[in-house]
């Protein structure tokens, strides 16, 4: 009889230590998709924001007379992930500007411009009535 205590208490023992190691597991692996959703949502502000700032950058320089001359700089990495960006004629007057993050792509209508948007120092100016982008 006294064996059987013995055994008995050892299988409660290693089941309950069973569900134990199993609903941390489940806590850790909830715990773990909400922090990578929160970051991804986060990293997604922050590309929305790039672009909307190189739209608006876009936009002045388009409405503004000829002799505009601005640099701006786009960080190859935000927030150590990396992105992609490109421009994409729509017509001969409008473009989309594009930003690409694992399988998301954000677009910007932009005016029409020379050149090509990239990361790294671009210079956007203004002649002849025409928005020219060229990498310094």
């Amino acid at each position: 009889m006294i064996h059987t205590k013995k055994a008995q208490v050892s299988i409660e023992f290693i089941i309950l230590l069973t569900m134990s190691v199993f609903m941390i597991i489940t806590f850790m692996i909830a715990i773990k998709h909400v922090s990578d959703q929160k970051l991804l949502k986060k990293t997604l502000n922050e590309l929305d924001d790039l672009g909307k700032s190189v739209q608006q950058e876009l936009m002045l320089a388009s409405q503004l007379n000829d002799g505009y001359v601005r640099e701006i700089y786009i960080p190859a990495r935000l927030y150590g992930v990396d992105y992609s960006l490109n421009t994409s004629a729509v017509s001969g007057t409008v473009m989309y500007l594009n930003i690409y993050y694992e399988g998301v792509e954000l677009f910007y209508l932009i005016p029409y411009i020379q050149g090509d948007v990239k990361t790294g120092l671009n210079t956007i100016s203004k002649n002849n009535n025409t928005v020219m982008v060229s990498q310094t």
